[in-house]
């Protein structure tokens, strides 16, 4: 979180009345999702990457379908179901498919 704290912008944005920093919600779910759907029997290091015009993670994870994932179309199937438990009770995650329905919005 720090690192996109240092290398990120913090633009103001508003949902009805209240003030969300969108930098924090999207990076939490970046890093959380990693975390959660990450292979572990791997030694492929995590990466979090910030180009000038995007960021994306790259991460150790064997997919359960092809093509892109959107609300719509993703079935959550967490590796890791003791650290989503975690994450949930530290409120880092909502619950079991929220984060990519989080980072849609």
């Amino acid at each position: 979180m720090d690192f996109a704290r240092k290398h990120l912008p913090d633009k103001f944005f508003l949902e009805g009345t209240e003030r969300k920093n969108l930098r924090n919600i999207i990076t939490r779910e970046m890093i959380g999702n990693t975390l959660i759907h990450r292979e572990f029997t791997s030694a492929y290091t995590a990466k979090f990457v910030i180009e000038k015009n995007r960021m994306y993670t790259e991460n150790a994870s064997r997919s359960s379908g092809d093509g892109v994932i959107t609300p719509e179309n993703m079935e959550p199937n967490p590796k890791n179901p003791i650290i989503a438990s975690f994450f949930r009770n530290i409120g880092w995650s909502d619950r079991l498919g929220s984060g990519v329905r989080n980072l849609f919005k």
